[in-house]
């Protein structure tokens, strides 16, 4: 997602899971953080890069709600699953209750 086309009423949140859940392998995962999303979640792009294989990323999918396997999630998984932008947005729309395009543009100073 482009930085520079986000308004106050984007939705960020939800287009990134479900881009990153329709990933089946590591190189469509690293295709798309490197495409769409490399601006905005630097962090799991490094990180997605950083997977040993494609079945490192099918049992992250697998595993990711499962509190027994939560530390090795995170270890393998952990800023893909909720990179540091997308967790600061979340926690201003949660406090606020304002649209994930709003809290955007307010921890980066636009709109």
């Amino acid at each position: 997602m482009n930085p520079n086309v986000i308004g106050n009423i984007t939705n960020i949140i939800d287009p990134y899971v479900k881009a990153i859940r329709a990933c089946k392998t590591k190189a469509e995962l690293t295709q798309l953080l490197e495409t769409e999303w490399a601006e905005l979640c630097p962090d799991a792009l490094a990180q997605a890069r950083e997977l040993p294989d494609d079945e490192s990323w099918l049992w992250v999918v697998k595993h990711c709600r499962q509190k027994r396997h939560i530390k090795r999630v995170n270890e393998l998984a952990g800023a893909i699953l909720l990179p540091a932008t997308i967790l600061k947005i979340g926690e201003l729309v949660l406090t606020f209750g304002i649209p994930d395009g709003c809290a955007y543009n307010q921890l980066h100073g636009s709109a």
